[in-house]
């Protein structure tokens, strides 16, 4: 039985945050209704990071294409692909009021979120996506503290996708919905942002890294192949001699040693004069 886990550090979290129903297409503030009349939903919220640990595998092998259990499954992905070990999760909490009088926290929804790579960037991983439009699922408007995100029901779970391949239909591709979100505290605005600037770096040193040693992995097979090729080609094989191992006996007629040998057994020929 695989010994894996997911290490989970919350980044984020406030009070006092309002979801909205915008209307569809790019981000722009503008077009947004944002009376009171339009908010669906007030509550907390939370932003946590997580990370894959598989104790069978090396720090940065390929991780399997299907774990089991819901949030570790990825749809239309194959396993050696490095946004399966490191996500980002932003969690919608209903606020109520046990009857212990103590906040009790109830998911609402959430937000499964990883910075696409960067067009033209030879280090950047291969496109992948989470939300059905192929668009960041945390996107910043023009104005600070409000953001459209891609919402999905709680407990959904995280199905990234690559670019040449979409949700296959029998795996349940989970529903989602755009929203706005808007932070009421100037300081949790500013908070968030900043989490979520920290994840991007940490994303980005974390695939760097995973490029790095897939190379190395890269180059240690092809060293591996070179020492297999060059084991396989060494044998035996027939020794060549040069015409001056012959023996004399077997020497071709028409050399030079044969005429040699001619004037040793009958001496010099004296001319007529």
């Amino acid at each position: 039985m695989r010994n894996t886990k997911v290490i989970s550090t919350v980044l984020f979290e406030c009070k006092n945050v309002n979801a909205y129903k915008i209307p569809p297409g790019n981000v722009s503030l503008s077009k947004w209704n944002l009376s009171d009349q339009n908010i669906v939903w007030r509550g907390s919220a939370q932003l946590i990071e997580e990370e894959v640990i598989d104790d069978e595998l090396e720090a940065f092998a390929p991780v399997p294409d299907k774990w089991s259990g819901g949030d570790m499954q990825a749809h239309g992905r194959q396993g050696d692909h490095l946004e399966q070990g490191l996500r980002l999760k932003l969690v919608l909490y209903n606020n109520k009021r046990s009857s212990e009088n103590c906040d009790e926290h109830i998911a609402w929804a959430e937000t499964w979120y990883n910075p696409l790579s960067v067009e033209g960037d030879e280090q950047a991983s291969d496109k992948i996506y989470i939300a059905n439009d192929r668009q960041e699922t945390i996107q910043a408007t023009e104005s600070r503290g409000y953001y459209k995100i891609i919402s999905q029901l709680p407990g959904s779970g995280y199905h990234p996708y690559s670019g040449e391949t979409y949700w296959d239909e029998s795996e349940n591709a989970p529903l989602q919905v755009a929203l706005g979100l808007r932070f009421a505290d100037s300081f949790d605005a500013i908070s968030f942002s900043e989490s979520l600037a920290l994840y991007k770096r940490r994303f980005k040193n974390f695939e760097e890294q995973y490029q790095y040693e897939k190379k190395l992995l890269e180059i240690e097979k092809k060293s591996r192949n070179l020492s297999l090729d060059d084991d396989g080609g060494s044998g035996d094989k027939p020794a060549l001699h040069s015409n001056s191992h012959l023996s004399n006996d077997k020497l071709p007629s028409g050399t030079d040693e044969t005429n040699d040998l001619d004037d040793d057994e009958f001496g010099d020929f004296a001319t007529a004069e």
